[in-house]
């Protein structure tokens, strides 16, 4: 239980430098590909560029390596709460009428559940 909230705590608080971390680690893995194809005989440029296509897509390996991090979910609660307030902030109009409609829905429930 201790191992799971340190690493919940290390996972929301110190996202930079594990994401810099795994950028490294996914770095030095296609270079030491890349070195391996190198050592048996290929050019330096197709060796890398082979090497990053056995990988696929380093994006995908990224956000793979994130979804199983403790507290991934909390995460992805936070992104989509920052987006919203984003377009209700970009739109203050149509933020206006939301907030006055649900004032009204929340009071005339509460009104006639008393």
């Amino acid at each position: 239980m201790l191992r799971h909230l340190s690493a919940l705590w290390r996972n929301i608080f110190k996202r930079r430098h594990l994401d810099q971390e795994l950028d490294e680690e996914l770095q030095s893995y296609v270079e030491l590909v890349a070195a391996e194809k190198q050592s048996r005989g290929m050019p330096a440029g197709q060796a890398y560029r082979e090497a990053r296509r056995e990988f696929e897509s380093v994006a995908r390996v990224k956000e793979e390596v994130r979804d199983v991090r403790a507290g991934a979910a909390m995460d992805t609660l936070v992104q989509d709460f920052r987006y919203a307030f984003r377009i209700l902030a970009g739109n203050i109009s149509f933020s206006a009428i939301v907030i006055v409609t649900l004032a009204l829905g929340i009071g005339a429930n509460l009104q006639f559940s008393l």
